[in-house]
């Protein structure tokens, strides 16, 4: 049974693990599938050729999501072109009918603000938030995913079990784990059999990019 990884920058080649890509635009694979996006904590590094390279590879067909896009408070000093290129992106998202994986750090407000714009689904990755911050992202019809920081960390866990199923997905990101042992901490957290989290995050999956 397919495992669904939403978020990942290690699994280039697989059908069921969305790429991430936030720089060498032009390197991206014919085989699986991939998200591209210029990412908030390095937009200053960003020049016009980089841009362009990266608008080039939103338009072809492996790359599935916009992504990771949002705002990082962390990057303070370049919050104007975070914006700036934020907006941009969510405009091309628009335009090419493809779903946004949102970075979202100290920024949960401004970013929903400025996803008011979306027409597509929005996935926030890498939640490590608490319920008030749940609640305004499902409020808006938004995705949550999970990563690494689920195995450990108390809190998110209660948070985690707070979230219908159909509204989560799950992650490896940068962490060097299986995305098994997510789906089975998953499972153990809602005191459930694997499959009652396989499938309907498959089906978010097919709903998210339209799949039959």
């Amino acid at each position: 049974m397919s495992l669904i990884d939403i978020h990942t920058h290690q699994k280039k080649g697989s059908s069921t693990a969305l790429c991430a890509i936030y720089s060498a635009f032009d390197t991206i694979a014919t085989t699986g599938i991939y998200s591209v996006g210029l990412h908030p904590m390095m937009v200053q590094h960003y020049d016009a050729n980089a841009m362009e390279s990266a608008f080039r590879a939103m338009k072809k067909d492996a790359v599935w999501a916009i992504g990771e896009v949002g705002l990082d408070k962390r990057n303070k000093e370049h919050w104007d072109l975070q914006v700036a290129l934020f907006q941009q992106q969510i405009t091309i998202a628009n335009t090419l009918q493809k779903p946004l994986i949102i970075h979202c750090v100290q920024a949960v407000d401004a970013c929903l603000l400025y996803l008011q714009a979306a027409q597509v689904p929005v996935i926030f990755h890498g939640f490590r938030k608490g319920l008030p911050v749940v609640q305004k992202i499902l409020q808006q019809g938004y995705y949550i995913s999970f990563g690494s920081a689920l195995l450990q960390d108390a809190a998110l866990q209660h948070c985690f079990k707070s979230i219908p199923l159909h509204h989560l997905f799950l992650e490896t990101d940068e962490a060097p784990i299986a995305i098994d042992t997510l789906y089975e901490t998953a499972a153990n957290l809602l005191q459930t059999e694997i499959e009652n989290v396989i499938l309907p995050l498959q089906e978010n999956f097919k709903r998210v990019f339209k799949l039959a």
